[in-house]
């Protein structure tokens, strides 16, 4: 069994190794790095090529999956903005990309949205967060596309129960799994009538993001703001200029509602 899955393993890493791209080859090689020169080759490569149409070999992902993730690696400001100068000039290229997904049904939104800091990729070993900007560029149009706030996880195969749950998910719910910033919040929130969709959307266990927020330890402006977005939104659909809802009153996992996710360990007292 240990045999046959080795070789499985290692044939698929021969496959990678031969179909993979320069570009692939090059944004993997910087997916850490703080080489400036090392990001100006990947966008020379965008420029004077098509490889932004290849996917990577083993994981399937397309060069605009790999490029959003590396945007979720902290680093300088120089380096960051570089990074966003590659993603765009990839989106101009390739704009239908935007709607694929990875072997895994994220789309780049969800790659976006993910940050070590809730348990995204590389946890403990690689300083993540989430970047604004590129949230932002993601779905504004006329590049971006507003609509991929409401899109759940797909999976690639027949999943059990338990995976069917996790895979029902938002890149809301993702982002509030990552203790987002308040401007990151905002910039997802300028998806106006997407947004406003996102936040009454529940994930595969039930969950609206107030609760996935509260439960992964969001901060206070983070989770008022979630707050006060719902009762704008419930408020708008009501008639004759009612109330709106709270989202502290709603239930999810178990029929708890937000207070109960807030007593557990580790999230701040002042939350």
């Amino acid at each position: 069994w240990f045999l046959h899955v080795s070789l499985f393993i290692i044939r698929n890493l021969e496959m990678s190794a031969e179909e993979e791209t320069k570009l692939n080859r090059l944004i993997r090689r910087a997916h850490n790095s703080t080489s400036l020169p090392g990001w100006k080759k990947i966008i020379k490569q965008i420029v004077s090529t098509d490889e932004c149409f290849i996917p990577e070999g083993y994981l399937g992902r397309l060069p605009l999956h790999s490029l959003v993730l590396s945007t979720t690696v902290a680093t300088t400001e120089s380096i960051a903005d570089t990074r966003r100068e590659a993603l765009w000039l990839c989106l101009e290229k390739f704009p239908a990309a935007l709607l694929k997904r990875d072997v895994h049904g994220h789309t780049v939104l969800h790659i976006a949205c993910a940050s070590a800091e809730g348990g995204g990729d590389d946890p403990g070993r690689t300083r993540r967060c989430i970047d604004t900007e590129v949230v932002r560029m993601l779905t504004t149009p006329p590049l971006g596309d507003p609509a991929l706030l409401t899109s759940f996880i797909h999976p690639g195969t027949s999943p059990t129960e338990g995976e069917a749950e996790e895979f029902c998910s938002t890149p809301l719910h993702t982002a509030c799994e990552s203790r987002p910033s308040r401007p990151v919040l905002g910039a997802l929130a300028a998806a106006g009538d997407a947004w406003a969709e996102a936040l009454l959307q529940r994930d595969g266990q039930d969950q609206l993001p107030i609760h996935v927020a509260v439960d992964y330890g969001a901060s206070l402006p983070a989770v008022q703001f979630l707050v006060e977005q719902w009762r704008k939104v419930t408020e708008a659909a009501q008639p004759n200029g009612a109330r709106g809802s709270c989202s502290l009153m709603e239930c999810g996992l178990d029929n708890y509602r937000p207070l109960h996710f807030a007593c557990n360990p580790g999230v701040d007292e002042e939350t």
